[in-house]
């Protein structure tokens, strides 16, 4: 590697890019990648436009990360790792539904952790990052989701599904389950990925906590009401 790459170039207006005197380089890069790869997608987006938005030399993304596919998969990892505190909620909700043991106590747990996930998809009235990424990858898959599906979205999956189970052992270990967890999920997903018709349709111009507390309550009475009259065989063959 040459030494023309400056590592610690700034922004020819750092006030004008938001970025911090004391940010690295690379700091500055994943800064800039994060809102351009979820705004523009990995294609969409270049290495001039990440490097401008950064103020920093072109090289500079292959001498910190090796490439614009690297530098993606970094900026993947990092915005999911913040959904690490979620999945410690699910495990600790599932523990504390278990220890009460009462149908109520199990309900209550499902609430909340609806709640925290639909809260996570948001950011002030907008998508979160974790919510634009999960939108992303939907519908343009890449490998570095692999590791995010690993690490968090499959053992979160399948705490809520133990909590769902802890409601009905009789559907433990049915595809029945599955479906009932892929529904809940599912609702919380329309008003992120689909926020325009969400608020068309509900006669609102934005979106604020006080309608994601009641969506929240809406999602969890109406699955909760769907999980008590499931029969097993009517997924299950």
């Amino acid at each position: 590697m040459t030494n023309s790459i400056d590592k610690n170039s700034k922004p020819s207006s750092r006030a004008q890019r938001g970025t911090h005197p004391a940010e690295s380089a690379s700091e500055r890069l994943i800064e800039v990648g994060t809102r351009l790869f979820a705004t523009r997608g990995l294609d969409g987006t270049s290495i001039r436009d990440l490097a401008d938005a950064a103020g920093v030399n072109v090289a500079a993304v292959h001498y910190h990360f090796g490439g614009k596919e690297q530098l993606y998969a970094a900026v993947v990892e990092q915005v999911f790792a913040r959904t690490a505190e979620l999945r410690a909620l699910l495990e600790q909700e599932l523990e504390c539904a278990k220890a009460v043991g009462t149908q109520a106590a199990v309900q209550e747990s499902l609430g909340r952790c609806i709640h925290a996930f639909l809260s996570r998809l948001f950011r002030g009235n907008r998508p979160s990052w974790v919510g634009a990424y999960l939108q992303r990858e939907s519908l343009q898959p890449s490998g570095a989701m692999q590791h995010v599906l690993a690490t968090f979205v499959k053992p979160a999956w399948a705490t809520f599904l133990a909590l769902l189970e802890l409601m009905r052992p009789d559907l433990a270990q049915s595809e029945a389950i599955r479906f009932v967890s892929s529904s809940i999920v599912g609702q919380c997903f329309y008003y992120q990925q689909d926020l325009p018709i969400a608020l068309a349709t509900h006669g609102i111009s934005e979106l604020d906590s006080s309608f994601l507390d009641k969506a929240a309550a809406h999602i969890t009475e109406f699955s909760l009401c769907a999980l008590a009259r499931y029969q097993r065989e009517e997924l299950d063959p």
